[in-house]
């Protein structure tokens, strides 16, 4: 439809909650996510769960979601957010704010880039 990525999911909080703590144990949450021991864990509970074969629940995780609020994936999201406030979906359209990194450490960073 627009070339753009499109953003399906992402952690949101409300502004009093946002701090730099609260930034790194979510990324912390994704990094343990993504490692080897928690995809045979997962791929092992979901494959019945979905039909189709720990293989393929594995590539769909790795090689299908990306992990990261890249640029890209930025303009994508704010491209469809400021569709749905066109067509009154959302009530208006507020500009997205991000909580602060921990100093040091990038924000949304993939271990695959590590």
């Amino acid at each position: 439809f627009t070339g753009m990525p499109f953003v399906f999911a992402f952690w949101a909080v409300r502004q009093e909650a946002a701090s730099a703590h609260l930034t790194l144990i979510f990324q912390h949450s994704r990094d343990r996510g993504l490692q080897p021991s928690s995809l045979d864990a997962i791929c092992r509970e979901w494959a019945p769960r979905t039909g189709i074969s720990e293989a393929e629940v594995r590539s769909y995780l790795t090689e299908n979601l990306c992990y990261e609020l890249t640029a890209a994936n930025l303009a994508g999201l704010e491209m469809f957010w400021k569709f749905a406030a066109d067509e009154g979906i959302l009530p208006e359209l507020r500009p997205l704010r991000f909580a602060a990194s921990p100093a040091g450490l990038e924000a949304a960073r993939s271990p695959q880039q590590t």
